[in-house]
């Protein structure tokens, strides 16, 4: 045990001040991006970007603890946790100092890059903690608590495939040449729903609202009801529609600067943010599942009703750490 909270103490430790270095180094390099040639785009979808490291780090670190069993389970959270807390105060100050000297005197679009990044970052912390406090104590549910972060991983994954579909076709659409042979044979219509026109956006909307609504009513650690999993899956659409449009406005707009200054790069750094988009999503729409769930089970039954009597601690501890953060 002692060999495991030295490894632990160092782990935290050096993660905190790599994160550190890192957030300066992109500070030194971003703020002075007019002398160094740098778009007003490039350098603040950049700076946006290195900010995402962080919680992606934090996520995976936690997952993999659910996923190595009881001694990992024990010892991942507290290490986020501690991590989030010493990061949260740091990553205000440097939002303030330096994200400040990037945006400052250029366009909307650079202001709406700052919103988005307080919303993804912060709102992704909150919701991290909250999914770590939401998972049972006992030991009877916790297998299927594991199943639901192998689950919320995997969703992940298949939104990660979705993406990278919808780069390549919307790439080729308006280039023949770049077409595939195979494709261009197919009817117009099969080619719409590969370039994700309207009719296949609104499919796949349907299709994530019932596959997140399963993997919600089945796979949380607390049994909730079709109603308050059919809300959540639609918050969770809504949320990923609207992250998913901000980042078609964005690069249809800022093509050229990107691909200027980073080429594969960029395009890299937006499935890194596209990731953490959809871990976002899928975790506020699983806690207001829960939420919802746990307000008309109240309703009906009291306070202290049964299956959620834990949830009710539950709540009281987020409370006090969104007053701690």
């Amino acid at each position: 045990m002692a060999t495991l909270v030295n490894i632990e103490k160092k782990f935290i430790g050096g993660g905190t001040q790599f994160a550190k270095k890192l957030m300066n180094t992109a500070i030194a390099a971003f703020s002075d991006y007019k002398g160094r040639h740098l778009g007003n785009q490039a350098a603040s979808v950049s700076f946006y970007a290195i900010f995402s490291v962080f919680p992606l780090l934090a996520f995976t670190v936690y997952l993999v603890g659910q996923l190595i069993g009881d001694e990992g389970h024990a010892r991942s959270a507290p290490m986020v946790l501690r991590m989030l807390r010493e990061f949260v105060p740091a990553m205000q100050s440097w939002i303030e100092k330096g994200l400040f000297d990037v945006i400052k005197g250029n366009a909307v679009t650079s202001w709406m890059n700052a919103v988005l990044l307080g919303w993804s970052g912060l709102g992704l912390f909150k919701a991290l903690l909250a999914a770590i406090e939401a998972l049972p104590e006992d030991h009877h549910h916790e297998h299927r608590a594991h199943t639901t972060q192998l689950a919320l991983a995997l969703s992940t994954l298949g939104l990660f495939a979705v993406f990278i579909a919808t780069i390549v076709f919307c790439e080729m659409a308006g280039k023949t040449d770049k077409i595939p042979f195979w494709l261009q044979t197919l009817p117009l219509e099969a080619q719409d729903v590969l370039y994700f026109g309207a009719h296949s956006r609104a499919l796949l909307g349907l299709v994530s609202i019932g596959i997140v609504m399963l993997l919600y009513k089945l796979l949380l650690p607390v049994k909730v009801s079709i109603k308050s999993s059919l809300v959540g899956s639609l918050v969770f659409t809504g949320l990923l529609l609207a992250s998913r449009s901000v980042y078609w406005i964005y690069l249809h707009y800022n093509t050229h600067a990107i691909q200027s200054s980073y080429g594969i790069f960029s395009t890299l750094i937006l499935i890194m943010l596209w990731v953490h988009f959809c871990v976002s999503c899928l975790m506020f729409g699983c806690l207001f599942a829960l939420h919802l769930d746990e307000l008309d089970k109240g309703a009906g039954h009291g306070h202290g009703a049964g299956p959620v009597s834990g949830h009710d601690g539950h709540s009281g501890s987020v409370d006090e750490h969104k007053q701690a953060a």
